[in-house]
């Protein structure tokens, strides 16, 4: 940990490196012994700008491997490890038991948000919780913007659309250069196609470990391009994606009685 002292460079210098390189996400947190949730939230803040920022609440205890002793460490970290070893459309605030596993180092937490969990969510910060049979979660993968745009809040809208662009822009390395005429545009045209159906499709398989989106549509390249853009050596392909949204909340339409009467489905 760089020490309060340094924090505030430190966040800054990883906020602006993440938007700099444009294809990943930074994992920050505030200070230990911050015990009001508004203190929290006003920090976060200063990083609501951009939609590559988790912002980690709050610092959690973890086991020293060699004293044994309870030792205080930031959570960011625990939070980046999670969203490295899940797929990119899914959450990091997953509340399965492989998720429970991935944050089993954490044996406590400095504070206990309880209900201003929610609230931390609201205003964009991501927040650790103990979960009723056990074991640690995270509240919900929410991303500092979340404040100032909502529509942009979620952590897997960037991560899985850093994932699609990374793919094609590496795939397809082999086409720039190339000439910039119908017969290249085609060879781009079929893999980015296959590609995105393979992650259409992977939402009927197995969706919480596999990379997917709900649909998408590639438009007329002609049309998305003008004589003089094609001269000057570029080529725009208009891409739009629906990525899925989390189970951010599970309702029961319950009804129960003895007068209720059940309507076979």
């Amino acid at each position: 940990d760089c020490g309060s002292g340094e924090r505030a460079a430190v966040n800054a210098g990883l906020e602006a490196h993440a938007l700099l390189m444009g294809d990943r996400c930074a994992y920050l947190n505030g200070d230990s012994g911050v015990s009001a949730v508004a203190n929290v939230r006003s920090d976060a803040a200063d990083y609501s700008s951009t939609t590559r920022v988790v912002y980690a609440d709050p610092w959690v205890y973890i086991y020293d491997d060699t004293t044994g002793s309870k030792q205080l460490v930031p959570g960011s970290s625990f939070m980046a490890s999670v969203a490295s070893q899940l797929s990119p459309s899914t959450s990091i605030g997953w509340k399965s038991e492989e998720v429970q596993a991935m944050l089993s180092g954490i044996v406590g937490l400095e504070y206990r948000r309880g209900m201003g969990a929610s609230g931390n969510t609201t205003a964009g910060v991501a927040t650790f919780i103990r979960e009723e049979g056990g074991g640690y979660t995270i509240e919900a993968g929410v991303l500092t913007i979340a404040p100032v745009n909502p529509a942009k809040k979620n952590h897997t809208r960037t991560r899985i659309g850093d994932y699609i662009a990374v793919s094609l822009a590496r795939s397809l390395r082999g086409c720039v250069d190339a000439p910039n005429v119908a017969a290249t545009w085609d060879l781009i045209i079929a893999p980015t196609k296959a590609f995105l159906e393979g992650l259409k499709r992977a939402q009927f398989t197995d969706p919480a470990h596999l990379p997917h989106i709900i649909d998408y549509n590639l438009g007329s390249v002609v049309s998305a391009n003008t004589r003089a853009e094609i001269q000057r050596g570029e080529l725009k392909l208009p891409l739009q994606v629906t990525t899925s949204a989390g189970i951010e909340k599970l309702v029961f339409l319950f009804q129960f009685g003895e007068t209720v009467t059940v309507v076979a489905q």
